[in-house]
């Protein structure tokens, strides 16, 4: 039915698409097409090319093997319910995003072996499982990453013309032929062993040291390579890395007319390390590289200017060890030329293009040197300056007036000099050893990491714009706030023993785990969600309610503080705890818990050797290392303990008589009692055994007890 409700006959006469013979056509086709079949029958392929279509429907189709619907301008399309797909093609079509997956698992497309989505605007897919994929087509698309864990038995992938930069085919011991070219890729790890027939890695990012290797391919196609790109100024360029086997050629030519420059004269180059010589300074330039190991490719360079030593000081760091590390960057201009000094003897200089975003760099500094930061202009606009896991002494970035974020992380850094009325919003000196810092000259300052530093006290209301706050690992003993923005405080593992968060009110996430904290006042802070408080010294009667917490920590608190006196251990204050009772129980030695969770170790028996009554405990023997184990269904991941603790044995005389005889004693083995004649009297030892059950005579009664 093409749309206007009359039913046209067509014969299918085989199972699969054989040839290009259109066996269904109609003059017109404006509107909805509707296939029907007769009986049992079910459709098994299907191939529409060059007709505009807006959606189709297969969901009916189950038994579909073979689908083709090439430059139909498609934006989307479901295949949820075609389990039964072997070959899929789908070319020339507007996707953006396609997942070509089944409904359910039940529906998975086990069977499916042959896809090509090329020419379809691409920018995410999501295939069927890689290890059914035998043949893959993505090419021409805008794809910039993709997974093949699992592609197994890939032989043929064909990527090229897409914007991916790094490729992993670790998996696909099977591949015979890979193209790539047109893409932005400078490394691809390949299955051990593998032997491709086919191989094109043609403009991309490759250079001689990241190419692979001529003998992996019979047919290698790897010319001509993007340009490297160098910074658009300097004294030189360190092109080392391309100096294979020792064996690379480079020439340098004027960008205005290619002309050479001429070694000796107008540059110098030692190991693949130009430096530019007066005589050119001024003039823009590029260089070649050409290596015997891969005859026919010639690399070339962007273009840069030839100038002198950089003059502009950015930044200078006391270097205190051979170290490496990340450094980050940021500039107000897209391309920014910075220069470091790492050996600070001002002959190798090392250069970096920074972008108005976060752009990044692995980094090596060398022991004892004073590395300097350099750029061409005053400033260089650098907005972020970085730098993770250089070990210094000292860093001073006072030449950097547009400052926005300053970091200096695992440095083991003794000061920071920052520019003065900077822009700063952002300091993060992590893992140094600050033992005082000040930065209120920054009134802006939103983010503040100050974790693993030697911070004895530290004052936070001075920043009024402050919102989170790290000081994890330090030694503080004071804490103060006065920050009403602040909506994250890290302060665990220092030595806080109280905390005011009065002036602190919009606080959504506290952790002060590991300080030495008795009681904490969370009632006014309404936006609180998570509260770590664990590894202090709450008891249960002092821990806040954190019933309307999303996350609530406060296991691990310390032992209870408790002593003996005349046989008692007095522990009431935790007895009953907003209605819910304590539970008591008394080991000797510290109890282990069993694979369950559960309490096992030589519990000490209640009304033998102890009673427990409002919270105190009354021993009724002598009994060294013992320990109280205290829990209270309020908080179940907290169990409270008491030290090890020694109790002695009773004294000999009389204890907690309970009578009204106006005399009880002990004259030798006997026990004399003054008392009218006909009351009950019992005689218990020390351990709760019945020695005498009798009625006393007139007067006075004595009783003689066995030695």
């Amino acid at each position: 039915d093409f749309g206007d409700g009359v039913m046209h006959d067509f014969q299918i006469t085989s199972e699969k698409l054989t040839n290009e013979t259109v066996n269904v056509s109609a003059d017109n086709s404006n509107g909805t097409i509707s296939l029907y079949l007769t009986g049992d029958d079910q459709l098994t392929a299907l191939s529409i090319n060059g007709t505009a279509l807006t959606d189709i429907n297969l969901s009916a189709a189950k038994q579909l093997k073979q689908l083709y619907l090439n430059d139909t301008r498609m934006k989307s399309i479901d295949l949820g319910w075609n389990r039964a797909l072997e070959v899929l093609e789908l070319t020339g079509n507007d996707f953006d995003s396609l997942n070509i997956r089944g409904a359910n698992d039940a529906f998975q497309k086990n069977l499916l072996q042959d896809i090509n989505l090329s020419n379809s605007q691409l920018n995410k897919v999501t295939l069927n499982d890689n290890y059914t994929i035998h043949h893959l087509n993505l090419s021409h698309n805008k794809l910039t990453q993709l997974s093949f864990k699992d592609a197994d038995m890939m032989e043929t992938l064909d990527l090229s013309y897409n914007q991916l930069k790094e490729l992993n085919l670790n998996y696909s011991t099977q591949l015979r032929s890979l193209n790539v070219a047109g893409n932005q890729i400078n490394s691809i790890i390949f299955a051990e062993g593998v032997k491709l027939e086919n191989l094109d890695v043609s403009s991309n990012a490759f250079d001689f040291s990241t190419l692979p290797s001529r003998s992996l391919a019979d047919t290698y196609t790897y010319a001509p390579q993007n340009d490297i790109v160098i910074p658009r100024i300097g004294p030189g360029v360190d092109l080392s890395t391309n100096n294979l086997n020792g064996v690379t050629n480079y020439v340098w030519k004027r960008t205005a007319d290619d002309s050479s420059l001429t070694l000796g004269t107008d540059y110098t180059v030692q190991n693949g390390q130009t430096r530019f010589l007066s005589p050119v300074f001024g003039t823009s330039v590029y260089g070649l590289m050409t290596n015997a190991t891969f005859p026919g490719l010639t690399l070339r360079t962007s273009s840069i200017e030839a100038a002198g030593m950089p003059t502009h000081l950015l930044a200078t760091m006391q270097i205190t060890e051979a170290s490496q590390g990340q450094l980050i960057m940021t500039a107000k201009s897209p391309a920014t030329n910075i220069f470091i000094d790492w050996k600070g003897d001002g002959v190798e200089l090392h250069s970096y293009i920074v972008g108005n975003t976060a752009t990044g760099f692995e980094v090596s500094a060398t022991k004892a040197a004073t590395a300097k930061v350099y750029a061409y202009e005053a400033s260089a606009d650098l907005t972020v300056f970085s730098i993770t896991g250089i070990k210094m002494s000292e860093v001073d970035l006072t030449p950097l007036p547009n400052l926005i974020c300053a970091t200096v992380r695992d440095a083991g850094l003794n000061n920071i000099i920052l520019p003065k009325n900077a822009p700063i919003i952002e300091i993060n000196l992590d893992g140094n050893n600050l033992k005082t810092v000040d930065f209120t000259a920054y009134p802006d300052l939103v983010f503040l990491a100050l974790n693993n530093n030697k911070l004895e006290a530290f004052d936070a209301s001075p920043y009024q714009n402050l919102q989170v706050l790290g000081l994890i690992g330090n030694d503080i003993k004071t804490l103060t706030l006065n920050n009403p923005k602040m909506w994250s405080l890290s302060a665990s593992d220092n030595e806080i023993s109280e905390i005011d968060f009065t002036n602190t009110k919009n606080l959504d996430q506290i952790a002060l785990d590991g300080n030495l904290l008795t009681s904490i006042d969370i009632t006014k802070l309404n936006s609180l969600r998570v509260l770590f408080i664990d590894r202090n010294k709450f008891k249960f009667s002092t821990l806040p309610v954190g019933d309307h917490l999303s996350l609530f920590t406060y296991a691990d608190q310390y032992p209870l503080e408790a002593t003996v006196n005349d046989g008692r251990v007095d522990l009431s204050s935790e007895a009953e705890v907003r209605g819910e009772a304590t539970t008591y129980r008394w080991y000797l030695n510290y109890p282990d818990y069993d694979e369950n969770g559960e309490l096992v170790g030589e519990e000490l028996y209640v009304n033998d050797e102890y009673m427990v009554k409002n919270g105190v405990t009354t021993f009724l023997v002598g009994i060294n290392d013992v320990v109280c184990i205290l829990t209270n269904p309020l908080y179940p991941n907290l169990v409270l303990f008491t030290p090890l603790m020694n109790i002695p044995g009773p004294p000999a005389g009389i204890h907690d008589a309970q009578t009204t005889a106006s005399s009880v004693k002990v004259e030798g083995n006997s026990i004399v009692v003054n008392a009218p004649a006909g009351k009950d009297l019992t005689i218990c030892s020390a351990s709760g055994v019945l020695l005498r059950k009798t009625k006393t005579v007139g007067g006075v009664s004595r009783f003689t007890l066995p030695t």
